[in-house]
């Protein structure tokens, strides 16, 4: 379920913060499994061997904090539409390429990536996501 949710894509069921989180700074590769007669004890479930490779820093937020608390917020609720998930932060949608009627599970890293660095050029709006911090 682990490697499941490390290797989602946007769109499936399993992606979310976890994945978002490993895939913005790693490229994630399941590589084989490891059956259970290979631990002592064995286990009662089957192990994945996993590659995290660092990714070069091409699609980074300006400010991690602000990302961090965009991705939280959005998948807290992650049946509402991104408009209503992150209504606290009153975004300008004009501004961003991401759809605002779009679930949190439909947007991949460089749109979340986008919203926090709109969020990082606007002070009030920055404010905003840091205060979703402390509530």
């Amino acid at each position: 379920e682990v490697v499941d949710r490390l290797t989602a894509t946007p769109g499936t069921k399993a992606w979310g913060r976890l994945s978002i989180a490993a895939q913005l700074h790693c490229q994630v590769d399941a590589l084989f499994d490891v059956g259970p007669e290979n631990f002592r004890p064995a286990p009662k479930v089957n192990s994945t061997f996993v590659r995290l490779l660092p990714r070069p820093a091409e699609v980074l937020p300006d400010d991690p904090a602000v990302f961090d608390e965009v991705v939280r917020l959005a998948f807290q609720q992650r049946r509402k539409t991104l408009r209503n998930a992150l209504q606290s932060l009153e975004i300008d949608w004009d501004r961003v390429t991401v759809d605002p009627g779009d679930r949190a599970d439909a947007v991949g890293i460089e749109g979340y990536v986008s919203l926090a660095n709109l969020l990082s050029d606007s002070p009030s709006d920055m404010d905003s996501a840091r205060q979703g911090n402390n509530e």
